[in-house]
């Protein structure tokens, strides 16, 4: 019988030898390739992080540019919103809250409780409840309503010029107009309905309105104060 040692010596059938190493063929093939991996990077897993960088560059510059775009059209909105019409732009007119504005002619005149044709005497400025309004006196030559009659003399309170954005401007001493007017307390004057369409100035014998006023007077009130 063989020994144990003899046994154990022919485990391994061949014995270890040292490698060669690689024949010339296959290391120069192995040089190609990695002159090859080097000449295109792009190839390599050091090519990936690079795109992911520029993906996230162009990602990034289109919320830039939704962004300013949000903003632009949010500020053209707001602007639109809060933009109001001017008093020459009389079919959008907005009055201020505490002005009277009338939409029809039966609410203008319904309103009313004097309505003549009038030429302005006198004017002077007066101080009443601490704020300073112009009195006008006017005689009348024909009446559309009220009480009043040709001949008679009224006296009506109107914001002074340049103490309101709505102060009517159009009254002169000598100039003739429509008056469309609010009676008060026993000795106190009149209103006008509104500052914008309490009055019309006669020109040539026709009423002219305000340029922010849209509505006409009726053809009863016309015919009443000889208008045309």
């Amino acid at each position: 019988m063989r020994s144990v040692k003899t046994l154990i010596s022919a485990a391994n059938p061949i014995p270890e030898q040292p490698s060669p190493g690689l024949s010339g063929r296959a290391e120069e093939e192995l040089s190609a390739l990695l002159a090859t991996r080097e000449t295109h990077p792009a190839w390599g897993s050091a090519s990936r992080p690079q795109g992911k960088t520029r993906r996230m560059r162009l990602a990034l510059a289109s919320v830039v540019v939704a962004a300013v775009a949000l903003a632009a059209t949010s500020t053209v909105w707001v602007l639109k919103r809060e933009a109001r019409p001017t008093p020459s732009d009389t079919s959008a007119y907005v009055p201020s809250a505490a002005e009277p504005f009338y939409r029809d002619t039966e609410s203008l005149q319904g309103r009313a409780d004097i309505i003549a044709r009038a030429t302005i005497r006198d004017t002077h400025a007066e101080k009443r409840q601490g704020i300073l309004n112009t009195v006008a006196t006017a005689e009348i030559s024909a009446a559309g309503k009220g009480s009043l009659t040709r001949g008679a003399v009224v006296r009506f309170a109107y914001a002074t010029p340049g103490t309101a954005a709505e102060a009517p401007t159009a009254f002169k001493v000598g100039g003739e107009y429509v008056l469309l007017l609010q009676e008060r307390a026993a000795g106190e004057p009149a209103s006008l309905v509104s500052s914008i369409q309490g009055y019309y100035t006669v020109v040539d014998g026709r009423p002219v309105p305000n340029e922010s006023n849209p509505v006409a007077l009726s053809a009863d009130v016309m015919k009443e104060l000889d208008l045309r």
